[in-house]
C-alpha cells in the first residue's frame, strides 16, 4: 500500500495531528521526556546497546548531542498523546554536512567508540553513492516508540514526518543506520529505503579484532532520495 503524504509543510512546532496523536518538532517542553523515552527504550530493548552495557544516562547524553548538532532540532520529531501530554515516540535526526561535523561529548565517544567505528565503515558506502551532495542529507540516528503505544504506526509516521521536513528544507537524501529488525522493516519494506551496506555484528573486524563477538544481528545502512 502506498504511504500517503499526511504531513503539512514545515512551518510551526506542530506538524500534524492524527487521531489522539500530535507530531511536532522537539521543544524544551518535551525534550527531557523524549530523551528519557529514547534512552530507556534503547537500553532495555536494543541488543547492541545492551551488549555494550551503555547506561541510560549516557544514551540520554548521546541524544542531547544529536539535538545540538547541525539542524538537530529542526529535523527531530516527537509524537505526543494529546489527552495526557505524554511523549509516545521520538525520532532524532540532524543534517549531515562536511562543513558541520557531528560532535559528541568525551564520555559519549568513550562508550560509543566501537559503534562509531562500525558506522564509519558503513559511511564509506554512502559517500560513494552521494558524492558531491553530502551537504544535502538528513541523517536519521534513532527511532524509539514507547512499548504501550506500539500498534499505532507511530514509528512509521515519525519517519514520514522527517521525510517531509527534509523535503521542505530542500534536502536531497535521507540516510539511516538500522540496528533493529523493527526499524529495518519500517524503512526497507514500508518506506522503500534502499539498502547500501550490511554488516553482521559477530563478523565485524577492525584492525584485526572482532568488536562485537557473539552478538547476533546486523546493522544496515539505507538511504532514500527525497522526491
Amino acid at each position: 500500500m502506498a504511504i500517503q503524504r499526511i504531513f503539512r509543510k514545515y512551518s510551526a512546532s506542530i506538524i500534524k495531528t492524527i487521531n489522539e496523536f500530535e507530531y511536532q518538532h522537539i521543544t524544551t517542553q518535551y525534550e527531557d521526556q523524549a530523551l528519557n523515552l529514547l534512552s530507556h527504550s534503547f537500553v532495555k530493548y536494543e541488543d547492541l546497546t545492551g551488549y555494550l552495557k551503555i547506561p541510560e544516562h549516557i544514551f540520554k547524553e548521546f541524544g542531547g548531542d544529536i539535538l545540538n548538532n547541525y539542524k538537530g532540532r529542526e529535523l527531530s520529531v516527537v509524537c505526543i498523546h494529546k489527552p495526557t501530554s505524554e511523549v509516545c515516540g521520538v525520532i532524532l535526526s540532524n543534517g549531515f554536512s562536511q562543513h558541520h561535523p557531528e560532535k559528541y561529548s568525551k564520555i559519549v565517544e568513550e562508550y560509543f567508540s566501537n559503534v562509531f567505528i562500525l558506522l564509519n565503515d558503513l559511511e564509506s558506502k554512502f559517500t560513494e553513492v552521494i558524492g558531491k551532495d553530502l551537504d544535502k542529507v538528513c541523517h536519521i540516528f534513532t527511532i524509539a516508540v514507547d512499548e504501550k503505544w506500539k500498534g499505532n504506526q507511530i514509528g512509521l509516521n515519525l519517519c514520514v514526518a522527517t521525510e517531509d521536513i527534509a523535503r521542505n528544507q530542500e534536502l536531497k537524501f535521507i540516510k539511516v543506520e538500522l540496528t533493529s529488525p523493527i526499524s529495518q522493516r519500517i524503512c526497507l519494506n514500508q518506506l522503500r529505503y534502499e539498502k547500501l551496506a550490511e554488516i553482521k555484528y559477530d563478523e565485524f573486524i577492525h584492525e584485526g579484532v572482532k568488536l562485537f563477538p557473539g552478538l547476533d544481528g546486523n546493522a544496515v545502512l539505507a538511504y532514500k532520495p527525497i522526491t
